[in-house]
């Protein structure tokens, strides 16, 4: 299942990054030419095709003309360039505006001759020819062709459809934007010859879908009605607005560093209405001469439908992913149960937990009474309710009616239903849906499931339980075989029983009716009851009357339900024919004897099928015990001898081993062997060349599997001289995606052991051992990582505890002796001197503060930063951070405010490290601000104390509000180099605030200041700072 899951994630993201590729080639390509040869490029690279066309349709000829293509010869181009609408394929997907596929184009009818026979020389024979589609209009077709036929699931035509449809919508897109080139070009012409030539543009403008806006500097100075109808203005109203009035706040920046840098390339905004509202917009801008001046031309169009599409296949495709391994998981789950009672509970059990449904119960058909009947409830509802004997009798209410009709019936609002009555155990039921279980047509019962929101339920849940009851169905048809099989077998073994020697006896004497018989070599007579004194004893106990002479010529028919199956016949004596209960006894016989010969052979079916059946049990049962293997044990050489020693041992093999392939792909090591041989054979660093003659290097050179039944007949057998009794030979390749990771070698000393079966089966264990070997192996780098980043954290804390001691001290003794000069308690200084002995004073002093800070965050990060919790005079705090910012804030003519609320009075907090968040967030403001204002703002809220620090600073851009938490990143350096700064401080702030239990979080506006805000709560609780080394 891990294998499975793991790949289908893979494709659901490699289908995205499919899309986005073709988004980017669509959107950023600066012409439609080079747009088509990038998707032309990125859907052979996707699709592994020899060769793709990219056709449009030309509508007034009824052709179909060639726009772009690869991988043809000159011939298949020449015959090939333009295709009739009808009689080609090509034509076919236009007129059905659906995915064509022809698996061999030399059989296929639909294709022009020429084409036909240029493609075959080039060996290419399957085509998958997909529709370029705008809304319900085929503007074109792909055909995408394979010399070897791909395998194709229904999510890779659905991809390839969707793609088609967003080359469709770039086709349309580009004829709207030549048409509007065109209208432009159209106008100028007309401004020349004519000046009333402005109410013809306006009518063309007006008839596009795309909004247009004329604007010259910024100032608008014409438009058209889409544009107005878009916006929500008059068309009056833009004329002489600025075009920022269309665009909304977040993108004012982008559309600015766009002004004159990007005429004729395609970039998305978020655009704003009249009334305020915002939708997703796609602009296009170009210069064009108006009224003898240069101006920009926008063209404008609405993309809500178009990221509406995108998020719709993103969510399908991670709903899809979620429903297909809660599905799986649910359908292992089923097949293992042993009875029937234990399926039932599986099956309710696994789809109420799985999928978080309100209510499931599984009710099972009697034809008898006509009913669906209860057999298992989830929880305590469920027991209360088949305490009840709860039924329903068919095509009553919903279960009643799916059972009926053998069809899905969804009602995501049971309030709607006039006829839907509330189950007194289930009072909140709000929605439903039951899902027949039917097995080739015939019901078997019903899954029913509930949810208590109205429209929780839906077609999706539809489809997954659809596919699971079909499961269920075999399920059940299984089990049941299984015990009639079972049930079959005892009887067959009472039967032999009966048939020995004994049971012959035994039955014979039962059977009174039947009269018993003598034989002998030569004749068969009747054991009649005679007279005693007819009848005298020999020597030896047998009756000494006279034996009749053989009989010939008598043959009686061995016949079983009507149909003869053997003969057997008497030799008969002339002299004494065959009376008439001669013949009675011979054909009483002949029926015993049929009877006992059709026992004999059905039982020797039923041990065959039954040998074949533990076979295939064991052999899955293996997998299963593999698998698990696999995915608990993280260590790859315990992995893999887990896996040889189980295979060789439940295989019932002579010897298995796993090769690996080595990183430069050339050979072959052996990493396990099972049992002391297979282990000395690893010791001895046994390899085997990619391309030496071996069965094993065959594999992994072709991968595929090999079977040589008779290993002394085979070529390249390699023999061992510690494997002497080798007669049979099965290897398998181990692959991961397009990775070879090694080979799976099984040995048998019995000739003619393995079979395709096998073949199948090892190949299913070989994935999973090559899955579990790459987890195993990620695991392991992931250790081995983990323990280098363990050791560089150590590292780190040695050298800032030494760093502490080896700075501090001879820095403080600078900055004492620096005050010391300063004081002129050694002479007075000079005006040079002095200013040279304050600048090591200050020097002195940034040093050490960022020392200080490089010890916090080594602190915080290791987990030994302790808070002292004490009760705080938070106005009184305040009061004390804004008289430190007021020098600062003169020295910058900057305003400073104070706004506390009433009722904020005390907290309980660590005094040191709440000053500290205090002061880094006010020095940044003030540090960040030329001109304006910074407020400190303390508000009561439930539970918690809400503070905001405002400036009106340069504020910071949206996509770099993340940065500020970094440590040692700065929004722009040059600022900073300019204001100074460690880049410490706001990571140590948000840190702390962390640690008090509280919240820090950023809202600004570029250009026109930011607020920071934080909380600490009144009732604190240890909190822990997760460190570096946990999270690794």
């Amino acid at each position: 299942m891990g294998r499975k899951t793991a790949a289908r994630k893979n494709k659901n993201m490699g289908s995205l990054t499919f899309f986005q590729n073709i988004a980017d080639a669509l959107y950023q390509a600066r012409d439609f030419d080079s747009m088509i040869e990038q998707a032309v490029d990125i859907l052979i690279d996707y699709t592994n095709a020899n060769g793709l066309a990219f056709f449009t349709v030309d509508e007034e000829n009824e052709q179909l003309v060639l726009l772009a293509g690869k991988g043809f010869s000159e011939e298949t181009v020449r015959h090939g360039t333009i295709l009739p609408l009808s009689g080609s394929l090509s034509g076919v997907t236009i007129a059905r505006k659906d995915v064509v596929i022809s698996a061999d184009l030399a059989k296929e009818e639909r294709t022009v001759p020429q084409v036909q026979a240029a493609m075959e020389k080039q060996g290419l024979k399957h085509v998958i020819s997909v529709p370029l589609l705008f809304q319900k209009q085929a503007l074109g077709v792909i055909n995408i062709i394979h010399q070897k036929a791909p395998k194709l699931t229904d999510e890779d035509i659905e991809t390839l459809l969707a793609v088609g449809k967003m080359l469709g919508l770039a086709i349309e897109n580009n004829r709207h934007i030549t048409q509007i080139e065109t209208e432009i070009i159209e106008r100028r012409q007309a401004e020349e010859a004519l000046q009333a030539s402005h109410l013809r543009f306006q009518r063309l403008a007006n008839a596009t879908i795309e909004g247009i806006v004329i604007h010259d500097q910024g100032t608008i100075i014409e438009t058209n009605m889409a544009m107005a109808r878009m916006s929500g203005y008059d068309p009056a109203e833009l004329v002489g607005a600025n075009v920022f009035d269309l665009v909304a706040p977040q993108s004012h920046a982008e559309v600015q560093s766009k002004i004159g840098s990007s005429y004729g390339l395609p970039y998305e905004i978020a655009a704003q209405r009249k009334d305020g509202s915002v939708f997703p917009a796609e602009l296009v801008v170009r210069q064009i001469p108006f009224n003898d001046q240069t101006v920009n031309i926008v063209s404008v169009r609405d993309i809500t439908v178009r990221k509406e599409l995108e998020e719709q296949i993103q969510e399908s495709l991670a709903r899809r992913e979620r429903e297909v391994r809660l599905s799986t998981q649910v359908a292992q789950e089923i097949a293992a149960a042993s009875d029937l009672n234990e399926l039932y509970s599986r099956v309710v059990m696994q789809v109420q937990e799985q999928f978080g449904y309100y209510y499931t119960q599984l009710l099972r058909y009697d034809a008898a009474l006509d009913s669906v009947a209860l057999i298992e409830g989830y929880g305590d509802v469920g027991q209360q309710m088949k305490a009840l004997n709860h039924s329903i009798p068919l095509g009553v209410g919903l279960i009643g009616t799916a059972a009926a009709l053998g069809e899905s019936v969804l009602r995501p609002n049971v309030l709607d239903e006039p006829t839907w009555q509330t189950n007194p155990l289930l009072p909140d039921t709000k929605g439903e849906l039951a899902v027949p279980i039917k097995l080739e047509g015939r019901v078997l019962g019903v899954l029913d499931v509930q949810s208590n929101e109205i429209g929780m339920l839906d077609e999706n849940d539809q489809l997954v339980l659809e596919g699971l009851c079909g499961q269920i169905a075999i399920a059940i048809e299984s089990t049941t075989l299984r015990q009639e099989m079972e049930d079959r077998l005892r009887e067959l073994d009472a039967l032999q029983r009966r048939m020995s020697q004994a049971g012959w006896r035994l039955y014979q004497s039962e059977k009174q009716q039947i009269p018993g018989y003598k034989y002998d070599h030569s004749d068969v007579n009747p054991l009649l009851p005679a007279p005693e004194t007819a009848v005298s004893d020999s020597a030896n106990g047998n009756p000494t009357q006279d034996l009749p002479e053989p009989l010939a010529g008598e043959i009686s028919p061995l016949i079983v339900r009507g149909e003869k199956i053997g003969i057997l016949g008497v030799e008969d004596d002339p002299e004494r024919p065959l009376t008439a209960d001669d013949l009675e006894f011979l054909e009483a016989i002949s029926q015993e004897v049929a009877d006992a010969l059709e026992v004999a052979r059905l039982f020797g079916q039923t041990q065959a099928a039954l040998a074949v059946q533990e076979k295939l049990a064991a052999e899955l049962e293996t997998v299963a015990q593999v698998s698990t293997a696999a995915s608990t044990i993280l260590d790859v050489g315990a992995l893999l001898q887990a896996v040889v020693d189980l295979a060789k041992s439940s295989f019932n093999l002579y010897h298995a081993h796993i090769y690996l392939m080595h990183e430069s792909n050339t050979r072959l090591i052996l990493k396990a062997g099972a049992g002391n041989i297979g282990r000395l054979m690893t010791l001895e660093g046994r390899e085997i060349d990619v391309y030496a003659d071996s069965l094993v290097a065959r594999t992994a050179r072709t991968r595929e599997g090999v079977i040589a039944n008779n290993v002394r007949k085979t070529v390249d057998f390699l023999p061992h001289s510690l494997l002497p009794h080798t007669q049979s030979e099965l290897a398998v390749p181990m692959i991961v995606g397009e990775k070879l990771v090694g080979v799976l070698d099984l040995q048998s000393d019995r000739a003619d052991f393995f079979s395709e079966d096998d073949l199948r089966t090892q190949k299913t264990l070989a994935s999973q051992i090559a899955v579990a070997i790459e987890n195993a192996q990620q695991y392991a780098e992931q250790v081995q990582t983990s323990e280098k980043l363990r050791e560089v954290d150590l590292l780190k804390s040695e050298f800032l505890a030494s760093m502490s001691h080896e700075l501090r001290t001879p820095l403080n003794s600078i900055i004492g002796f620096a005050d010391v000069l300063l004081e002129g308690l050694d002479g007075e200084l000079n005006e040079r001197m002095e200013e040279d002995v304050r600048l090591i004073r200050n020097s002195g002093d940034h040093l050490r503060n960022l020392i200080g800070d490089i010890l916090d965050m080594s602190k915080i990060e290791s987990g030994r930063m302790e808070l002292r919790y004490e009760e705080i005079d938070l106005p009184q705090m305040a009061n004390d951070i804004m008289a430190m910012a007021t020098p600062l804030a003169q020295e910058k003519n900057l305003l400073l405010h104070l706004d506390i609320d009433e009722d904020v009075h005390t907290i309980t907090a660590d005094r040191t490290r709440l000053r500290q968040i205090l002061w880094n967030i006010m020095g940044n403001a003030i540090k960040f601000t030329e001109e304006g204002s910074v407020t400190l703002t303390m508000q009561n809220e439930t539970d918690h104390l809400l503070v905001a620090i405002r400036d009106t600073g340069i504020g910071i851009r949206e996509d770099q509000i993340s940065i500020v938490f970094e440590q040692f990143r700065q929004v722009d350096g040059s600022l900073n180099r300019a204001a100074g700064g460690t880049g410490l401080g706001m990571p140590i702030t948000k840190k702390l605030v962390n640690l008090h239990g509280g919240e820090i979080w950023i809202e600004s506006v570029y250009g026109q200041g930011s607020t920071f805000f934080f909380t600490i709560p009144y009732n604190p609780a240890p909190v822990k700072i997760q460190t570096e080394e946990a999270t690794i």
